[in-house]
């Protein structure tokens, strides 16, 4: 449409991969994501997740993984993919009350268990648009 206005500040095209071990959660997240325009790598859990981001050979802008998982939480596994993957940004997810207190002093997103749509979506896009990867190392 002639004048119409193509730009929603909730959309995007960036790589996600989508670490939950929750099926039914995984699910309706890959789904919003994707309405969203994202494309979205989804991992049960922190193994898979280090398998697929093996694999992929393009850029992966955003990792989101829940915080507690088994055999290996969030936390740790964002450590190991940024060892390859220099510009991943993290939002972490939880259910769990005051989890996201460590993840967000460290800069990166959080969101907690239960969430809106609308939420997830806008805590991506604030990520996202951030200009420098947050708990980046400088070294």
């Amino acid at each position: 449409m002639p004048g119409a206005s193509n730009t929603n500040p909730t959309r995007g095209q960036e790589t996600i991969l989508l670490v939950e071990d929750s099926e039914m959660v995984r699910a309706l997240v890959c789904e919003v994501l994707e309405q969203h325009g994202h494309r979205v790598l989804e991992a049960r859990d922190a193994r898979e997740a280090i398998g697929i981001a093996e694999e992929h050979q393009g850029v992966i802008e955003l990792l989101l993984t829940d915080l507690v998982m088994p055999r290996m939480g969030g936390h740790e596994l964002a450590k190991r993919l940024r060892r390859g993957r220099k510009g991943l940004k993290v939002i972490y997810m939880s259910g769990y009350a005051g989890a996201g207190i460590e993840a967000v002093e460290k800069g990166s997103g959080f969101v907690e268990k239960p969430f809106k749509p609308d939420a997830l979506v806008a805590c991506v896009r604030r990520v996202l648009d951030e200009s420098r990867p947050a708990g980046e190392d400088e070294s």
